[in-house]
């Protein structure tokens, strides 16, 4: 398994598509093989602990929007505890982002998914200055940028799939190209429009939500 790191904006999500610029799309071009990530990501989400399962040795890679930066050799993938998912709020003080509490605990998030069925999850919610953190075993479909968006769908390029956690944790192997991407993508995103869509998204002006309780 290899952890893999990339800025969403690059690409059109994470899943293989022929007619789209994808992560998977990538991975499989550049590595001269099929590749599958265990989390899918949408257009515009990034990732900085999503995994690749290969069982092939690989070597590091770093691109200016991809970067594989660790390996662990494992007999079988282990069970998933949790996938861990970051909003960013650059600017927004912790008293102001207080109102994501509510959706820390087992509900019903019927409202905030286009899922039909099998919408009752369990999500742990850590609240800091300028962003917060979302864990839970499996999320819904756009669920963190919908429940953040009071409703609506908010953009995604704010949002950053941490990591992937697993009850029984492998060693993981760390290249030094993990260190190389953070700091290039950080310059990215000052230059870049991200920045803009992160310091004002539409989504925090004058709207007030409920809760999925």
């Amino acid at each position: 398994m290899y952890k893999v790191a990339y800025l969403g904006w690059h690409f059109h999500g994470s899943q293989l598509q022929p007619a789209h610029r994808t992560v998977e799309g990538e991975l499989s071009r550049l590595l001269g093989k099929r590749a599958r990530l265990m989390s899918r990501t949408d257009r515009g989400v990034s990732a900085r602990g999503n995994v690749l399962v290969l069982d092939e040795k690989v070597p590091p890679l770093l691109r200016e929007e991809l970067a594989i930066w660790a390996r662990a050799e494992v007999e079988r993938v282990p069970r998933v505890k949790h996938r861990h998912y970051r909003y960013l709020f650059p600017g927004v003080p912790r008293s102001r982002l207080e109102w994501l509490r509510q959706f820390d605990g087992t509900h019903d998030f019927a409202a905030y998914t286009r899922a039909r069925k099998g919408t009752v999850r369990t999500v742990r919610v850590r609240v800091g200055s300028g962003y917060v953190d979302f864990f839970s075993r499996g999320f819904l479909w756009n669920q963190v940028r919908r429940m953040v968006g009071r409703g609506a769908t908010a953009p995604p390029e704010p949002l950053i799939l941490m990591d992937i956690a697993f009850e029984q944790e492998p060693e993981w192997e760390v290249f030094g190209t993990l260190r190389s991407f953070e700091k290039r993508a950080a310059e990215l995103m000052v230059r870049g429009r991200i920045m803009e869509l992160i310091a004002a998204p539409p989504f925090q002006r004058g709207r007030r939500g409920t809760s999925s309780q």
